[in-house]
């Protein structure tokens, strides 16, 4: 099964460690109700607590990954990928990269809790807009070939 992140790919930028993911937002709730933010590439699962990649990073453990910040389960329903209302007003508001992916990739969002070894992501199926006005593809031939 392949996870494509909810509409837009909320992300910090592209991973440093494995060059392959994103720097993706994701939202998780504490025993206390309270929201919190994190980035995690979804390749390697490289985290950040501060939405920017030049930070400290960590690595969640593979036997038992835990939240950076509350130590529930990683993969949980109380925890996803971060939707555009739920950072309004934070910090990483002013600091994600909101894709907007082309119309014909799937937006459906029911694999958020699967780990990269259960899941893939094939960017190549996706445009994406950064911003007003700038756009750039993925990957690939503009015509829809492939490109050696």
């Amino acid at each position: 099964m392949t996870e494509v992140p909810a509409s837009p790919w909320i992300h910090i930028g592209e991973c440093p460690v494995c060059v392959n993911g994103l720097c993706r937002v994701r939202t998780c709730e504490d025993q206390q109700g309270q929201q919190h933010f994190y980035a995690m590439c979804d390749e390697c699962e490289a985290t950040w607590l501060s939405p920017s990649t030049d930070t400290p990073r960590s690595f969640p453990d593979p036997d038992n990954p835990l939240c950076p910040v509350c130590d529930r389960v990683l993969y949980n329903e109380q925890a996803h990928w971060s939707l555009a209302e739920e950072l309004s007003g934070s910090p990483w508001a002013k600091e994600a990269v909101f894709d907007v992916p082309s119309s014909g990739v799937s937006t459906n969002t029911d694999e958020d809790r699967l780990t990269p070894g259960e899941r893939g992501r094939d960017a190549s199926d996706a445009s994406v807009q950064r911003g007003p006005g700038r756009s750039a593809a993925s990957s690939g031939d503009p015509d829809g070939g492939d490109v050696p």
